[in-house]
């Protein structure tokens, strides 16, 4: 994280073994923990000069230097301390700052040793520096010098802190920061309980900052939760205080006069500065916008005050305008009904629609791309099949858990990129099957999947498809056109396909190629293999281009040449869907850090932009589909206060909607406990099946980047029937 430029820590090193390079993913994650926190307390310090300023103004006479505590719970191996004193010692120079760090003892001492180890943080401790090793009433004074100490002692042993606090001779009427920065949830909340009363009522003028954990019960949650139970930590409050307002009461419970409380996802959008996020962007490429938010959406900045701090806590009331807080209760008020989805067996399934009963490989893929091709038989009958291409597929011991499970590369017995190949049906319910063709199958010069692409169906071969767009890094965006063709081998019982590579070719006015990329087939009898693009670019860009593009398939290879570039569509991450032949409803995406909800018509005929109604859940990274009118959306991601439904309707011309929740079959649950599969909305695709009966969206893959929790990959494909939800 110091490395990549994301903070300036210079003492960090001193306290980790080695250096470690991490997902961009996660040195944000880290830095917005850090930010959150640093910002509250410099806003503290803030407070504190012009409390004192405003007392010089009345006359009051005092000590030449005014007293100020801080005091860190479980603290651990945190600079705080030192980068105050090196970055903001401005703020510091009218107190008398007693800085107190308090962890179990073996920590403390170990800390303790780096500092004494090294000049640079020894000279921000004011002589004279004690050492200790004697227990003073159940605890240890490992360190003290006239402004910082550490005390090892265990945080349960609640009465110890007022005798501390006696020892240490700190002013109980001085300003006073109380920092527990992701401590409290692996303690018991009687103890906790106990904590915040004591620190209420022993100090006069306090701030309580608390960052932890919340939402455990939502997919994310469920991941998150589970994490901690691996690691042989649980989390023991969490579910005691599951959202952003239980926290609230939980201070007002304990005698703290006032509160406030945000998740670090409304801190990042709405208190860190644009020119802040600008420099965060430019840091390192970044392109996993969905887990970032479900990241700060489950964390908490609760904050609390007594006293002179009182004023800190305005600062952090709620940021929305009246307008936005009614759209919040309508969130709150708005009704989730139940619906079944269905898990597939997805296993292996000939061409004559016998199913193997050999069990189901697990399937494991997000960010890939899929769409629907009809293959003839000999006899003239058609097998359709459900294609999907490239993506990032689990893994187990070095092998791809995507299928088959057994073949390293792809789903098939094909030779991996030689533009020729076998792939494995399997069963995706009635009527349909899939199979799934990997980045090398697609492409043997591609050194990682290829994600965030688009396919297209030819409009007239239908056994015929277009790729293109995507990336397989956010440094190396796709500039090439593959077309895949499939027949069926019905010796083998398999599907055989073969891919011809077009020309390099930017699909955009722009060097850089498109990082995400969506397309829409519009051909007719005059546009024939024409397609329409939402594609979106870089951190830097907040809206997404709308092209058209004209695909040909050539003896050589494919060929993609733009038409026009018609305009953009004001956010990134939007959903696609047609209404028709030459209509295309856009919905939601992501603009300036927040999820938008609107939905507009854009109609190729005349390139107007109607506007159709606004959603009541802000979405991004979501699929949707249109049905007799109807507006699907499907998943996604959302910057604000409530977990989104898993599947939102929306009448285009009553502009009424409903919203649902998937509930799956306990069976289809790998965990032992046989609690509902847990199943994350993004990076996923869906497609509309409504040729037979029944009327089906078919979900397929999602899942991603949890964070230093891991990476979750949705375990098998499942579909909602249309008559359930419309």
């Amino acid at each position: 994280m110091c490395a990549a430029g994301y903070v300036d820590d210079r003492f960090l090193q001193h306290f980790v073994a080695k250096k470690v390079k991490r997902a961009p993913t996660i040195n944000r994650g880290y830095y917005a923990r850090m930010k959150a926190i640093d910002t509250v307390v410099l806003d503290f310090l803030n407070n504190a000069n012009e409390c004192l300023a405003a007392s010089d103004e009345a006359g009051s006479s005092r000590a030449s230097f005014a007293p100020l505590n801080i005091i860190v719970l479980g603290a651990g191996y945190d600079t705080l301390f030192f980068r105050l004193h090196d970055q903001h010692s401005e703020l510091l120079e009218r107190f008398t700052a007693r800085y107190v760090e308090i962890d179990y003892l073996d920590v403390c001492i170990n800390k303790s040793l780096m500092i004494q180890d090294q000049a640079e943080m020894k000279e921000f401790l004011y002589p004279p520096v004690a050492i200790d090793s004697v227990d003073h009433d159940g605890h240890t004074v490992v360190l003290e010098s006239q402004n910082y100490a550490l005390v090892g002692f265990d945080m349960r042993k609640t009465t110890c802190f007022a005798s501390i606090f006696k020892q240490l001779r700190l002013d109980c009427s001085a300003p006073t920061l109380i920092l527990a920065e992701v401590v409290l949830p692996y303690i018991d909340d009687s103890y906790v309980t106990e904590i915040f009363r004591t620190m209420a009522q022993v100090f006069e003028n306090a701030l309580f900052i608390n960052y932890e954990q919340v939402e455990p019960t939502d997919p994310y949650g469920r991941f998150m939760m589970q994490h901690f139970e691996r690691q042989k930590t649980p989390l023991l409050n969490t579910h005691r205080y599951p959202t952003v307002n239980s926290h609230l009461e939980r201070f007002l419970s304990t005698g703290w006069k006032a509160t406030a409380c945000l998740s670090v996802s409304e801190f990042w959008s709405y208190f860190l500065p644009e020119e802040e996020k600008l420099r965060i962007n430019a840091l390192e490429p970044f392109d996993e916008h969905e887990e970032f938010v479900e990241n700060l959406r489950h964390y908490v900045l609760a904050l609390a005050a007594t006293g002179d701090c009182f004023d800190i806590i305005e600062n952090y009331r709620s940021p929305l305008s009246d307008q936005e807080l009614a759209k919040a209760s309508q969130r709150a008020a708005a009704e989730v009904s139940d619906v079944a989805a269905v898990p597939v067996s997805d296993r292996r399934q000939a061409v004559n629609g016998v199913v193997s009963d050999d069990p189901a490989p697990e399937f494991g893929l997000l960010g890939h791309a899929s769409t629907e091709v009809k293959l003839l038989k000999s006899s003239g009958e058609s097998v359709h099949v459900v294609v999907l291409v490239g993506g990032v597929p689990k893994q187990h011991e070095g092998k791809i858990v995507c299928g088959d499970g057994k073949i390293v590369c792809g789903d098939g017995d094909g030779v991996c990129g030689d533009g020729d190949g076998v792939c494995l049906m399997h069963d995706l319910g009635p009527g349909m099957n899939r199979i799934w063709i990997s980045s090398a199958q697609l492409d043997k010069t591609l050194k990682r999947s290829l994600v965030q692409h688009a396919v297209v169906p030819h409009s007239t071969l239908r056994n015929t498809i277009f790729i293109t767009g995507g990336r397989t890094s956010p440094l190396a965006p796709n500039l090439v056109v593959y077309a895949v063709e499939f027949s069926l081998d019905e010796v083998r019982g398999v599907v055989r396909f073969s891919v011809k590579k077009g020309p390099k070719t930017a699909l955009l006015n722009s060097e850089q190629g498109s990082i995400r990329c969506q397309a829409l087939p519009l051909a007719d009898d005059v546009d024939v293999n024409m397609a329409l693009a939402v594609q979106s670019l870089n951190a830097e860009l907040q809206s997404s281009s709308i092209d058209y593009f004209h695909f040909e398939m050539k003896e050589d290879g494919p060929t993609v040449t733009q038409a026009t570039t018609d305009t953009s569509y004001p956010a990134r991450f939007a959903s696609t869907a047609l209404w028709g032949p030459r209509r295309v409803v856009i919905s939601g995406g992501l603009r300036d850090d927040l999820a938008v909800s609107n939905i507009f018509l854009f109609d190729t005929t005349s390139d107007d932009w109607p506007y159709l109604g606004e959603m009541t859940f802000p979405r991004f990274g979501h699929t949707s589909h249109v049905y007799n009118d109807h507006l699907i959306v499907i998943g996604g991601v959302s910057t604000v206060d409530r977990a989104l439904p898993d599947i939102s309707v929306f009448n285009l011309v009553t502009k009424t909607e409903k919203h649902f929740r998937m509930r799956f079959p306990t069976s289809a649950s790998a965990d032992k406990d046989k609690k509902e599969p847990l199943v994350m909305l993004f990076n996923h695709t869906s497609l509309l099946i409504s040729r037979n009966e029944p009327k089906r969206i078919v979900i397929l893959g999602g899942g991603g980047n949890c964070f230093s929790f891991g990476t979750h990959f949705n375990s098998f494909s499942f579909y909602v029937e249309l008559s359930a939800i419309l």
